[in-house]
């Protein structure tokens, strides 16, 4: 049962495709490296680390997309719960994996992933526990699940953003007034050393902050030939909804555990 397991429950769908939307093109506005460019980038960051130190929990359909072995996987559709410090529930919802649930609690169940599949194999392959760094999980995924969410990107990007400009490495381009996933944003662009050796994840990247809740709800990565690697969205964020601890339980009465 268990090689069965491990062969059905890899975490996406193992079909290749092109994006439903065209990754964004490099912005024809001119690229700049001043101090008053990159403080404007800080500016839009301190708005955002400050409007999610106001958040407890939240809601969104996120929007994932990822180049795994040099293939760029389909787009996913995946409900997301998250309440801080680290609860996550997911949920796919638009995929070959529609119905696929996954919880997984920092500090609970062994800080092991409790998952189980969607559709019709939900019948015949139990729910199961999961080590987050087991091949099943992390195979056909570029991240953790310990990654899931805006808190850690916004670490991991305000971390790189502080190297790149240290070291003079980082250009930026900023545009307000775009819509991405219905919403109004600020469009930040940045551009690192070209080549597969610069020393940071990508060589460009296209931030996109909502101008309402100053949150980024958009994010996309290039590598060194100006091809996607990882694109994802929260669409429809729903900030401090009350989350519960049910909302992290199997027991949930809603739920397919």
């Amino acid at each position: 049962m268990h090689s069965f397991i491990s062969f059905a429950l890899t975490f996406f769908p193992l079909v290749w495709a092109q994006p439903i939307e065209a990754p964004s093109s490099p912005m024809s506005l001119p690229i700049s490296i001043s101090v008053d460019s990159l403080e404007r980038v800080q500016r839009i960051l301190n708005g955002a680390h400050a409007a999610y130190d106001e958040v407890d929990d939240y809601t969104s359909h996120f929007l994932k997309q990822e180049r795994i072995r040099k293939r760029l996987r389909k787009p996913e559709k995946i409900y997301l719960k998250f309440q801080k410090p680290y609860s996550v529930y997911l949920k796919w919802v638009d995929s070959p994996d529609k119905g696929m649930e996954v919880i997984y609690k920092d500090g609970e169940n062994q800080d092991r992933i409790r998952a189980h599949l969607g559709g019709f194999l939900n019948a015949v392959v139990p729910s199961v526990n999961l080590d987050i760094h087991d091949k099943v999980v992390t195979k056909n995924n570029r991240h953790l699940i310990t990654e899931t969410g805006i808190g850690d990107f916004l670490k991991k990007y305000q971390f790189d953003f502080d190297q790149a400009r240290k070291k003079g490495d980082i250009g930026v381009a900023v545009r307000e007034g775009e819509k991405v996933l219905g919403r109004k944003v600020t469009r930040v662009e940045a551009f690192l050393p070209k080549g597969p050796d610069n020393g940071y994840y990508c060589y460009r990247s296209v931030i996109f902050f909502d101008e309402e809740n100053r949150l980024p709800i958009q994010m996309e990565f290039y590598d060194h030939k100006n091809e996607l690697i990882e694109k994802y969205g929260y669409e429809g964020l729903v900030l401090n909804v009350g989350l519960q601890s049910i909302d992290f339980d199997e027991k949930n009465e809603t739920y397919q555990f």
